[in-house]
């Protein structure tokens, strides 16, 4: 009978096993991913051309993402992808 994994253990096997496999390493991942958010800010002329956000800003925007739906709806999810997000952003910062 195996023990049920607390969410930052859940968390922890996602981010660093299952999602490095499907997505590669964080700050390449999250990097593309900043640039995409940068340039839709810029687009929308939400952000300064010459402000730009790296993958430590997605991942962080992300926990914001989660958490205004925890706000709606309580769930284990929403707490697991958090605890990821924070982990991906602290690796992001070890990565560069």
């Amino acid at each position: 009978m195996s023990k049920k994994l607390n969410v930052l253990q859940e968390a922890d096997k996602l981010v660093n096993g299952q999602r490095d496999t499907a997505y590669g390493l964080p700050h390449l991942n999250w990097g593309d991913t900043a640039e995409m958010m940068t340039a839709y800010l810029h687009g929308r002329k939400l952000l300064d051309r010459d402000k730009h956000l790296d993958a430590h800003d997605g991942a962080m925007l992300m926990i914001l993402v989660k958490a205004s739906r925890e706000a709606n709806r309580r769930s284990r999810d929403n707490l697991v992808d958090i605890a990821g997000y924070a982990n991906v952003a602290e690796r992001v910062d070890a990565e560069v």
